[in-house]
Protein backbone atom coordinates (compact mmCIF):
# COMPACT_ATOMS: atom_id res chain seq x y z
CA UNK A 1 0.00 0.00 0.00
CA UNK A 2 1.43 2.95 -1.02
CA UNK A 3 2.52 5.80 1.61
CA UNK A 4 -0.03 8.35 1.94
CA UNK A 5 0.00 11.74 3.34
CA UNK A 6 0.19 12.64 7.28
CA UNK A 7 -2.72 14.66 6.57
CA UNK A 8 -4.45 12.18 4.68
CA UNK A 9 -3.86 9.43 7.92
CA UNK A 10 -4.76 11.70 10.51
CA UNK A 11 -8.12 12.57 8.89
CA UNK A 12 -8.56 8.59 8.42
CA UNK A 13 -8.10 7.89 12.10
CA UNK A 14 -10.17 10.98 13.25
CA UNK A 15 -12.85 9.69 10.66
CA UNK A 16 -12.26 6.01 12.52
CA UNK A 17 -12.59 7.33 15.56
CA UNK A 18 -15.40 9.38 15.70
CA UNK A 19 -17.32 6.33 13.50
CA UNK A 20 -16.40 4.21 17.00
CA UNK A 21 -17.69 6.89 19.04
CA UNK A 22 -21.08 7.41 17.24
CA UNK A 23 -21.41 3.29 17.29
CA UNK A 24 -20.71 3.38 20.78
CA UNK A 25 -23.27 5.91 21.17
CA UNK A 26 -25.90 4.06 19.01
CA UNK A 27 -24.80 0.92 21.73
CA UNK A 28 -25.77 2.90 24.48
CA UNK A 29 -28.70 4.43 23.31
CA UNK A 30 -30.36 0.36 22.34
CA UNK A 31 -29.00 -0.61 26.17
CA UNK A 32 -31.23 2.04 27.27
CA UNK A 33 -34.15 1.40 25.35
CA UNK A 34 -34.05 -2.10 26.40
CA UNK A 35 -33.68 -1.18 29.95
CA UNK A 36 -36.70 0.79 29.59
CA UNK A 37 -38.63 -1.90 28.09
CA UNK A 38 -37.57 -4.31 31.07
CA UNK A 39 -38.89 -1.77 33.18
CA UNK A 40 -41.97 -1.77 32.03
CA UNK A 41 -42.38 -5.53 32.21
CA UNK A 42 -41.14 -6.00 35.56
CA UNK A 43 -43.80 -3.17 36.50
CA UNK A 44 -46.01 -5.30 35.29
CA UNK A 45 -45.31 -8.17 37.15
CA UNK A 46 -45.03 -9.01 40.74
CA UNK A 47 -41.38 -8.23 41.98
CA UNK A 48 -39.49 -11.58 43.63
CA UNK A 49 -37.04 -11.52 46.22
CA UNK A 50 -33.68 -9.45 44.99
CA UNK A 51 -31.33 -12.37 43.58
CA UNK A 52 -27.77 -12.31 43.98
CA UNK A 53 -25.74 -10.22 42.18
CA UNK A 54 -24.62 -10.38 39.05
CA UNK A 55 -20.81 -10.78 37.87
CA UNK A 56 -19.09 -7.37 37.33
CA UNK A 57 -19.63 -6.06 33.44
CA UNK A 58 -16.98 -5.87 30.89
CA UNK A 59 -14.58 -2.28 31.25
CA UNK A 60 -15.97 -0.49 28.70
CA UNK A 61 -13.52 1.06 26.67
CA UNK A 62 -11.63 4.79 27.34
CA UNK A 63 -12.50 7.85 26.59
CA UNK A 64 -11.20 10.41 24.31
CA UNK A 65 -8.69 12.41 26.33
CA UNK A 66 -10.42 15.80 27.41
CA UNK A 67 -8.69 19.50 26.40
CA UNK A 68 -5.79 20.54 28.77
CA UNK A 69 -7.06 22.77 32.32
CA UNK A 70 -5.80 26.20 32.76
CA UNK A 71 -2.61 27.46 34.11
CA UNK A 72 -2.98 27.47 37.96
CA UNK A 73 -1.90 30.65 39.68
CA UNK A 74 1.98 30.64 40.30
CA UNK A 75 2.70 29.47 43.67
CA UNK A 76 4.64 31.54 47.11
CA UNK A 77 8.14 32.20 46.31
CA UNK A 78 11.05 29.36 47.86
CA UNK A 79 13.22 30.46 50.13
CA UNK A 80 16.82 32.05 48.87
CA UNK A 81 18.81 29.73 47.85
CA UNK A 82 22.99 29.89 49.02
CA UNK A 83 25.49 32.63 47.47
CA UNK A 84 27.15 31.48 44.64
CA UNK A 85 30.65 31.55 43.96
CA UNK A 86 31.69 34.62 41.99
CA UNK A 87 31.87 34.61 38.20
CA UNK A 88 34.85 35.25 36.75
CA UNK A 89 35.61 39.07 35.54
CA UNK A 90 33.97 40.08 32.30
CA UNK A 91 36.02 42.12 29.65
CA UNK A 92 36.28 45.81 30.68
CA UNK A 93 33.72 47.88 28.18
CA UNK A 94 34.50 50.51 25.84
CA UNK A 95 35.09 54.14 27.14
CA UNK A 96 31.36 55.93 26.89
CA UNK A 97 31.08 59.41 24.73
CA UNK A 98 32.31 62.18 26.54
CA UNK A 99 29.40 63.78 28.95
CA UNK A 100 28.10 67.56 29.10
CA UNK A 101 30.75 69.67 31.19
CA UNK A 102 29.80 70.12 34.75
CA UNK A 103 29.61 73.55 36.55
CA UNK A 104 33.16 74.58 38.46
CA UNK A 105 33.69 73.13 41.56
CA UNK A 106 35.31 74.25 44.79
CA UNK A 107 37.39 71.32 45.54
CA UNK A 108 40.78 69.89 44.89
CA UNK A 109 42.06 67.94 41.88
CA UNK A 110 43.95 64.98 43.15
CA UNK A 111 46.62 63.07 40.65
CA UNK A 112 47.83 59.71 41.44
CA UNK A 113 51.28 59.88 43.89
CA UNK A 114 52.70 56.97 41.13
CA UNK A 115 52.88 60.06 38.52
CA UNK A 116 55.75 62.69 38.70
CA UNK A 117 54.19 65.29 36.40
CA UNK A 118 50.89 66.41 35.12
CA UNK A 119 50.72 67.00 31.49
CA UNK A 120 47.91 69.70 30.85
CA UNK A 121 47.56 71.10 27.18
CA UNK A 122 45.90 74.10 26.42
CA UNK A 123 45.19 76.78 29.05
CA UNK A 124 44.54 76.40 32.83
CA UNK A 125 41.64 78.61 34.39
CA UNK A 126 41.60 78.69 38.32
CA UNK A 127 38.60 80.00 39.85
CA UNK A 128 37.65 81.15 43.66
CA UNK A 129 39.29 82.84 46.77
CA UNK A 130 41.87 80.48 47.43
CA UNK A 131 45.85 79.99 46.45
CA UNK A 132 47.78 78.26 44.26
CA UNK A 133 50.63 75.95 46.27
CA UNK A 134 53.44 75.95 44.10
CA UNK A 135 56.72 73.38 45.32
CA UNK A 136 59.06 74.62 47.45
CA UNK A 137 62.45 73.49 48.54
CA UNK A 138 65.96 74.76 48.88
CA UNK A 139 68.58 75.69 46.17
CA UNK A 140 69.95 72.02 46.50
CA UNK A 141 66.62 70.42 45.47
CA UNK A 142 65.97 72.08 42.40
CA UNK A 143 64.84 69.85 39.27
CA UNK A 144 68.12 68.12 37.98
CA UNK A 145 66.65 68.22 34.71
CA UNK A 146 65.25 71.90 34.64
CA UNK A 147 62.76 72.79 31.59
CA UNK A 148 62.15 76.22 30.76
CA UNK A 149 58.95 78.21 32.47
CA UNK A 150 59.20 76.07 35.48
CA UNK A 151 58.31 77.32 38.96
CA UNK A 152 58.62 76.94 42.56
CA UNK A 153 59.20 78.61 46.00
CA UNK A 154 63.38 78.49 46.87
CA UNK A 155 63.44 78.51 50.77
CA UNK A 156 67.25 79.06 50.93
CA UNK A 157 66.02 82.74 49.30
CA UNK A 158 63.02 82.99 50.25
CA UNK A 159 61.71 83.77 46.75
CA UNK A 160 59.54 82.49 43.73
CA UNK A 161 62.11 81.31 41.45
CA UNK A 162 61.84 80.26 37.56
CA UNK A 163 63.83 78.47 35.03
CA UNK A 164 64.59 80.95 31.55
CA UNK A 165 66.03 77.96 29.76
CA UNK A 166 69.72 78.71 31.04
CA UNK A 167 69.46 79.34 34.41
CA UNK A 168 67.15 80.10 37.91
CA UNK A 169 65.56 83.48 38.06
CA UNK A 170 63.88 85.15 40.80
CA UNK A 171 60.66 86.80 40.29
CA UNK A 172 60.05 90.30 40.73
CA UNK A 173 59.65 90.67 45.07
CA UNK A 174 56.21 92.61 46.18
CA UNK A 175 57.52 95.28 48.53
CA UNK A 176 59.05 94.60 51.51
CA UNK A 177 56.23 94.97 54.08
CA UNK A 178 57.21 95.71 57.55
CA UNK A 179 56.17 96.67 61.14
CA UNK A 180 58.47 99.10 63.21
CA UNK A 181 59.05 100.74 66.22
CA UNK A 182 60.92 104.03 67.01
CA UNK A 183 61.98 105.93 70.16
CA UNK A 184 63.13 108.75 70.52
CA UNK A 185 66.36 109.79 73.44
CA UNK A 186 64.47 110.52 76.82
CA UNK A 187 64.27 113.82 78.54
CA UNK A 188 67.50 114.91 81.47
CA UNK A 189 65.88 115.28 84.80
CA UNK A 190 66.33 118.66 86.82
CA UNK A 191 67.98 118.81 90.15
CA UNK A 192 67.08 120.50 93.78
CA UNK A 193 63.98 119.31 93.74
CA UNK A 194 64.28 118.56 89.94
CA UNK A 195 61.54 116.99 87.80
CA UNK A 196 61.89 114.10 86.15
CA UNK A 197 62.70 113.91 82.68
CA UNK A 198 59.57 113.26 79.81
CA UNK A 199 59.89 109.74 77.71
CA UNK A 200 61.02 109.84 74.24
CA UNK A 201 57.87 110.07 71.70
CA UNK A 202 56.99 106.47 70.64
CA UNK A 203 55.33 105.73 67.39
CA UNK A 204 54.74 102.05 65.87
CA UNK A 205 52.14 100.36 63.55
CA UNK A 206 52.43 96.93 65.87
CA UNK A 207 49.07 94.76 64.68
CA UNK A 208 48.19 97.64 62.01
CA UNK A 209 48.80 98.21 59.22
CA UNK A 210 52.13 97.06 57.64
CA UNK A 211 54.89 99.78 56.28
CA UNK A 212 55.74 98.61 52.18
CA UNK A 213 59.72 99.17 51.66
CA UNK A 214 61.23 99.37 48.13
CA UNK A 215 63.24 96.44 47.39
CA UNK A 216 66.91 97.20 47.10
CA UNK A 217 66.73 100.24 49.29
CA UNK A 218 68.79 101.28 51.71
CA UNK A 219 66.78 103.61 55.02
CA UNK A 220 68.90 105.80 57.34
CA UNK A 221 68.21 104.69 60.63
CA UNK A 222 68.75 107.22 63.49
CA UNK A 223 68.48 106.42 67.40
CA UNK A 224 68.62 109.25 69.18
CA UNK A 225 70.35 110.11 72.33
CA UNK A 226 69.15 110.60 75.86
CA UNK A 227 69.34 114.51 77.38
CA UNK A 228 71.96 115.40 80.12
CA UNK A 229 70.67 115.91 83.68
CA UNK A 230 70.72 119.14 85.26
CA UNK A 231 74.41 119.58 86.45
CA UNK A 232 73.39 121.50 89.67
CA UNK A 233 70.88 124.21 90.63
CA UNK A 234 72.94 127.42 89.56
CA UNK A 235 74.63 125.22 86.57
CA UNK A 236 73.46 123.94 83.22
CA UNK A 237 70.02 122.62 83.42
CA UNK A 238 68.89 119.87 81.66
CA UNK A 239 68.28 119.48 78.64
CA UNK A 240 65.40 117.13 76.01
CA UNK A 241 66.41 113.72 74.24
CA UNK A 242 67.42 113.15 71.06
CA UNK A 243 65.10 112.79 67.66
CA UNK A 244 65.28 109.10 66.37
CA UNK A 245 63.95 108.00 62.98
CA UNK A 246 63.73 105.80 60.21
CA UNK A 247 61.65 104.85 57.35
CA UNK A 248 60.95 108.43 56.95
CA UNK A 249 59.44 108.73 60.22
CA UNK A 250 60.86 110.54 62.83
CA UNK A 251 59.76 110.99 66.89
CA UNK A 252 60.59 113.88 69.18
CA UNK A 253 63.06 113.64 71.74
CA UNK A 254 61.88 113.35 75.39
CA UNK A 255 61.26 117.67 77.17
CA UNK A 256 63.86 117.78 79.64
CA UNK A 257 62.76 118.00 83.83
CA UNK A 258 62.19 121.41 85.48
CA UNK A 259 64.72 122.56 87.60
CA UNK A 260 65.94 125.68 89.51
CA UNK A 261 66.97 127.56 86.67
CA UNK A 262 64.74 126.42 83.94
CA UNK A 263 61.18 125.70 83.62
CA UNK A 264 60.35 121.72 82.09
CA UNK A 265 60.72 121.54 78.52
CA UNK A 266 58.03 119.63 76.14
CA UNK A 267 59.07 117.07 74.20
CA UNK A 268 57.55 113.75 72.46
CA UNK A 269 56.74 113.13 76.38
CA UNK A 270 56.80 116.78 78.88
CA UNK A 271 59.58 116.98 81.49
CA UNK A 272 57.95 117.09 85.48
CA UNK A 273 57.70 120.47 86.70
CA UNK A 274 60.45 121.81 89.51
CA UNK A 275 59.26 122.05 92.88
CA UNK A 276 57.60 125.43 93.27
CA UNK A 277 54.03 126.33 94.13
CA UNK A 278 52.22 125.69 90.58
CA UNK A 279 55.13 125.39 88.24
CA UNK A 280 54.22 123.93 84.68
CA UNK A 281 54.84 120.95 83.26
CA UNK A 282 56.42 120.18 79.69
CA UNK A 283 53.48 119.31 77.16
CA UNK A 284 53.66 116.07 75.31
CA UNK A 285 53.65 115.53 71.17
CA UNK A 286 50.33 114.42 70.82
CA UNK A 287 50.36 110.57 69.37
CA UNK A 288 53.97 110.32 70.84
CA UNK A 289 53.66 110.69 74.56
CA UNK A 290 52.19 112.37 77.37
CA UNK A 291 52.19 115.64 79.68
CA UNK A 292 54.77 115.81 82.59
CA UNK A 293 53.19 116.14 86.19
CA UNK A 294 51.78 119.85 87.27
CA UNK A 295 53.46 120.90 90.87
CA UNK A 296 50.73 121.42 93.59
CA UNK A 297 50.16 124.62 95.18
CA UNK A 298 52.19 124.40 98.58
CA UNK A 299 55.14 125.34 99.89
CA UNK A 300 58.36 124.00 98.65
CA UNK A 301 56.81 120.81 96.63
CA UNK A 302 58.91 118.58 95.22
CA UNK A 303 59.66 117.74 91.89
CA UNK A 304 56.91 116.29 89.71
CA UNK A 305 56.88 113.37 87.37
CA UNK A 306 57.64 113.27 83.73
CA UNK A 307 55.54 111.84 81.14
CA UNK A 308 55.25 108.39 79.65
CA UNK A 309 54.46 106.82 76.45
CA UNK A 310 51.45 105.40 78.32
CA UNK A 311 50.28 108.08 81.11
CA UNK A 312 51.28 111.89 82.29
CA UNK A 313 53.80 112.00 84.87
CA UNK A 314 52.01 112.50 88.37
CA UNK A 315 52.64 115.56 90.84
CA UNK A 316 54.42 115.74 93.71
CA UNK A 317 52.41 115.44 96.83
CA UNK A 318 51.90 117.61 99.74
CA UNK A 319 54.59 120.52 101.26
CA UNK A 320 58.47 121.03 102.49
CA UNK A 321 59.11 118.82 104.70
CA UNK A 322 56.64 115.72 103.61
CA UNK A 323 56.46 116.40 100.05
CA UNK A 324 56.96 112.99 97.80
CA UNK A 325 58.21 113.59 94.42
CA UNK A 326 55.69 112.63 91.53
CA UNK A 327 55.62 109.15 89.52
CA UNK A 328 57.49 108.74 86.49
CA UNK A 329 54.40 108.09 83.81
CA UNK A 330 54.16 104.40 82.89
CA UNK A 331 55.62 103.79 79.21
CA UNK A 332 53.74 101.38 76.79
CA UNK A 333 54.33 97.65 76.73
CA UNK A 334 54.63 96.50 73.02
CA UNK A 335 55.42 93.26 71.51
CA UNK A 336 58.14 93.18 68.55
CA UNK A 337 60.76 91.20 69.40
CA UNK A 338 58.93 88.27 70.66
CA UNK A 339 59.06 89.65 74.86
CA UNK A 340 56.83 92.02 75.87
CA UNK A 341 59.02 94.98 76.45
CA UNK A 342 58.03 98.43 78.30
CA UNK A 343 59.33 101.44 76.51
CA UNK A 344 59.46 105.09 77.26
CA UNK A 345 58.36 105.39 80.98
CA UNK A 346 58.65 108.96 82.58
CA UNK A 347 61.90 110.39 85.12
CA UNK A 348 60.55 110.58 88.83
CA UNK A 349 60.60 113.88 90.54
CA UNK A 350 63.45 114.69 93.52
CA UNK A 351 62.34 115.53 96.62
CA UNK A 352 64.53 117.87 99.53
CA UNK A 353 66.48 115.58 103.00
CA UNK A 354 63.52 115.47 105.24
CA UNK A 355 62.02 112.07 107.54
CA UNK A 356 59.21 112.14 105.31
CA UNK A 357 60.01 112.68 101.99
CA UNK A 358 61.15 110.84 98.95
CA UNK A 359 61.82 110.62 95.72
CA UNK A 360 59.41 109.62 92.73
CA UNK A 361 59.86 105.94 91.17
CA UNK A 362 60.20 105.77 87.39
CA UNK A 363 57.54 104.78 85.04
CA UNK A 364 57.91 101.34 84.01
CA UNK A 365 59.55 101.46 80.16
CA UNK A 366 63.41 102.75 81.70
CA UNK A 367 62.09 105.99 83.56
CA UNK A 368 65.03 106.96 86.37
CA UNK A 369 64.17 107.16 89.89
CA UNK A 370 63.63 110.54 91.67
CA UNK A 371 66.01 111.31 94.57
CA UNK A 372 65.56 112.18 97.93
CA UNK A 373 68.01 114.88 99.38
CA UNK A 374 71.10 115.90 96.95
CA UNK A 375 72.34 112.62 97.25
CA UNK A 376 71.96 111.23 93.77
CA UNK A 377 70.20 107.96 93.57
CA UNK A 378 71.98 104.90 91.81
CA UNK A 379 69.06 104.54 89.94
CA UNK A 380 68.52 107.94 88.76
CA UNK A 381 69.66 107.30 84.74
CA UNK A 382 67.01 106.12 82.92
CA UNK A 383 68.17 102.65 80.95
CA UNK A 384 69.73 102.48 77.72
CA UNK A 385 67.70 101.81 74.94
CA UNK A 386 64.33 102.35 76.09
CA UNK A 387 63.92 106.16 75.61
CA UNK A 388 63.14 106.86 79.55
CA UNK A 389 63.39 110.12 81.35
CA UNK A 390 65.90 110.40 83.78
CA UNK A 391 64.83 111.25 87.64
CA UNK A 392 65.66 114.25 89.19
CA UNK A 393 67.23 114.98 92.43
CA UNK A 394 66.69 116.78 95.67
CA UNK A 395 68.33 119.16 97.78
CA UNK A 396 69.43 119.40 100.93
CA UNK A 397 66.88 120.47 104.09
CA UNK A 398 67.45 124.13 104.56
CA UNK A 399 67.56 125.22 100.94
CA UNK A 400 71.67 124.49 100.76
CA UNK A 401 72.34 123.39 97.51
CA UNK A 402 75.39 120.61 96.44
CA UNK A 403 76.33 119.71 93.02
CA UNK A 404 74.74 116.72 91.92
CA UNK A 405 73.45 115.99 88.51
CA UNK A 406 69.88 114.99 87.78
CA UNK A 407 69.61 111.59 85.58
CA UNK A 408 70.25 111.39 82.26
CA UNK A 409 67.72 110.66 79.93
CA UNK A 410 68.16 107.13 78.17
CA UNK A 411 68.98 106.29 74.52
CA UNK A 412 66.41 105.38 72.23
CA UNK A 413 65.74 102.38 69.49
CA UNK A 414 64.74 101.65 66.46
CA UNK A 415 63.33 98.03 65.62
CA UNK A 416 61.89 96.73 62.41
CA UNK A 417 60.43 93.39 61.79
CA UNK A 418 58.81 91.25 59.08
CA UNK A 419 57.31 87.61 58.29
CA UNK A 420 59.55 85.39 56.79
CA UNK A 421 63.52 85.09 56.40
CA UNK A 422 65.71 87.77 56.33
CA UNK A 423 65.37 90.03 53.10
CA UNK A 424 67.37 92.52 54.10
CA UNK A 425 70.47 94.06 56.00
CA UNK A 426 71.65 96.31 58.88
CA UNK A 427 70.87 96.56 62.76
CA UNK A 428 73.03 95.61 65.36
CA UNK A 429 71.17 92.68 66.19
CA UNK A 430 69.04 90.47 63.57
CA UNK A 431 67.01 87.66 65.35
CA UNK A 432 64.06 85.68 64.82
CA UNK A 433 60.34 84.89 66.54
CA UNK A 434 57.08 84.01 65.97
CA UNK A 435 57.74 83.30 62.13
CA UNK A 436 59.36 87.20 61.72
CA UNK A 437 62.63 88.56 61.22
CA UNK A 438 63.64 91.13 63.43
CA UNK A 439 66.71 94.17 63.21
CA UNK A 440 67.24 95.93 66.28
CA UNK A 441 69.02 99.30 66.06
CA UNK A 442 70.19 100.26 69.79
CA UNK A 443 72.75 102.91 67.70
CA UNK A 444 72.09 104.60 64.26
CA UNK A 445 72.77 102.90 60.90
CA UNK A 446 71.48 101.35 58.07
CA UNK A 447 68.49 99.31 57.03
CA UNK A 448 68.88 98.03 53.21
CA UNK A 449 66.02 95.79 51.81
CA UNK A 450 67.34 93.18 49.70
CA UNK A 451 67.22 93.72 45.79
Amino acid sequence: MPDLPPNVVIAALAKKAADKAAAAQRDAESAREDAASTLKALEAVKVGPQGPPGRDGVDGRDGIDGKDGRDGADGAPGERGEKGEPGEPGEPGKPGPRGPRGPAGGGTVLVNPEFETLAVRGAVTMRGSGAVQIPSGTTAQRPASATAGMLRHNTDTDRVEYYNGTQWVNLADAPLQVEYLIVAGGGGGGTARGGGGGAGGLLHNIGATTLPLINGQAYSIVVGAGGAGAVSPTGARSVNGNTSSALGISTTGGGAGGTQNGVALAGGSGGGAYGVSGAASGTGTSGQGNDGGTAPVAANPAGSGGGGAGAAGSPAVGADPNSVGGNGGVGLQLNITGTPTYYAGGGGGGTQNVTAGTGGTGGLGGGGDGSTSSARSATADATANLGGGGGGTGRTSGGVPTPEAGGNGGSGIVIIRYLGGARATGGDTITSAGGYTIHTFTSSGTFTVNA
